[in-house]
């Protein structure tokens, strides 16, 4: 597997990279890459995502 960063930035759109997982679908949207949508109360209903609800799963999902 590539390296893994954390990046902390508001507009995620500026992220040249393969993925980006996060709790906010407006984040995801701008994203350019793969979007993985992190569980989380605030977007519990959003649907049409790739969704993981813990980091075990976020594992499972690149080791697949």
């Amino acid at each position: 597997m590539d390296a893994v960063y954390n990046v902390f930035c508001g507009n995620k759109s500026i992220i040249n990279a393969d993925y980006l997982i996060d709790d906010h679908v407006r984040n995801i949207k701008q994203f350019s890459g793969q979007g993985i949508l992190f569980t989380a109360p605030h977007n519990i209903n959003e649907t049409g995502y790739v969704r993981v609800n813990n980091w075990q799963e976020v594992k499972n999902y690149f080791l697949m």
